[in-house]
């Protein structure tokens, strides 16, 4: 199965397990695809919105640590 474009995602349409392409991401973002997948610890080029939940979910709680030493 073909995975969509950055065009053919919608926010609104979006189930919690429906994956879509890190471009997406990049261009609702403005942050370059190797930038997200860097700092969210990610080695696939396509999440879901649970996968992105929980990754920054990570992310916010190791770089709050990190802020208050």
């Amino acid at each position: 199965m073909a995975k969509p474009s950055a065009e053919q995602v919608e926010l609104g349409s979006l189930t919690e397990e429906q994956k879509i392409p890190l471009d997406s991401l990049s261009s609702m973002t403005g942050f370059p695809v190797d930038f997200i997948k860097k700092e969210l610890l990610l080695e696939e080029d396509q999440l879901s919105l649970a996968e992105l939940r929980r990754s920054m979910l990570t992310y916010l709680e190791s770089n709050s640590e990190m802020l208050q030493n």
